[in-house]
């Protein structure tokens, strides 16, 4: 419960935070600081082979990255309300 409580807060928390960031170079400073977060908790937490955790990071980074490349989900504009 602890671990998918963690997990969830570290997938949102730089979702979050991604948003308000302009500089490439702070987004990346914020995916690695969060990834590194999620690999000592997986790593900690949980009784996963090594092959396992990577997926996990790997996974995990993934949706970082196509995030900010996507934008964040707001518009050219800077709108973020859906419209």
């Amino acid at each position: 419960m602890v671990i998918a409580l963690a997990t969830a807060l570290l997938m949102l928390g730089p979702m979050i935070i991604l948003q308000f960031l302009k500089s490439d170079l702070w987004k990346l400073v914020c995916i690695s600081i969060f990834t590194i977060m999620l690999a000592a908790l997986v790593a900690l937490g949980t009784r996963g082979r090594g092959e396992a955790i990577v997926m996990v990071i790997a996974a995990y980074s993934a949706v970082l990255v196509v995030f900010v490349q996507g934008g964040g989900g707001c518009s050219q504009g800077g709108s973020c309300s859906g419209v």
